[in-house]
């Protein structure tokens, strides 16, 4: 299976190339420069591996949450790439893959990502992994201010939940109040597009891609600080 992913949901810019068992990643911290950067940096690891977008099974995207521009950025340039080439598109979590990368290089069964969405409130989702691919969320995906999340009736120990990752974890006394558990805290946590493409091959395997018109961000707000 061959999947290009791009993510640009904050700071981060980075792009992945799945490639059977293999890997490629482009990542670098560059507010403001994902315009520039994304489309070069997919060239690039296409290049490397001596691909054409046309070779590709499909191309996924961080569709969100997170900053209103960079998700906007992301989001057409996963059209654009998948209009030219004919292809569908894998729209990812942005939440679910930064916990597919916990579960990865923490050894955890699940965790909770909370990203700063400003104005006092977090982007936050929680996730337990159920398969090497796949992830069944504990905590629906929503914007909320840190001490009003709206919780599953079931505990929260009840779900391996094990971590919690994100820059929404600097709220990190009210997020433990909140969710009634005390877990390892990363605040430096940002996603990653190589876990993008990982969790895209389910799309691809069970044929759930969507025409590149059909890709939407996901802000989860219809108020968007002006700051992001």
């Amino acid at each position: 299976m061959k999947i290009l992913a791009l993510d640009a949901s904050e700071q981060a810019c980075s792009v992945a190339l799945l490639n059977g068992d293999e890997v490629q990643e482009q990542f670098t911290i560059a507010p403001r420069q994902h315009a520039a950067l994304l489309l070069p940096m997919a060239e690039a690891l296409l290049t490397e591996s001596e691909l054409t977008l046309k070779q590709l099974d499909a191309i996924a995207v961080a569709r969100g949450p997170g900053a209103f521009t960079g998700l906007r950025i992301a989001t057409s340039a996963a059209q654009g790439l998948a209009l030219g080439a004919d292809l569908g598109v894998a729209p990812i979590s942005t939440l679910m893959a930064m916990v597919a990368r916990a579960c990865e290089e923490q050894k955890a069964k699940g965790a909770i990502a909370a990203l700063d969405a400003r104005m006092g409130e977090v982007y936050i989702g929680g996730y337990r992994q159920v398969a090497s691919d796949r992830y069944e969320a504990v905590i629906e995906e929503q914007v909320c201010q840190p001490s009003e999340i709206q919780m599953p009736e079931a505990p929260l120990n009840g779900h391996e939940i094990e971590l919690g990752i994100g820059s929404g974890w600097s709220y990190e006394s009210l997020l433990q109040q909140s969710l009634s558990i005390e877990v390892p805290v990363f605040t430096n946590w940002p996603c990653h597009a190589k876990e993008v493409a990982s969790l895209a091959q389910s799309w691809v395997a069970q044929d759930q891609l969507l025409p590149p018109e059909e890709v939407v961000p996901v802000y989860l707000r219809n108020t968007i600080a002006k700051t992001q």
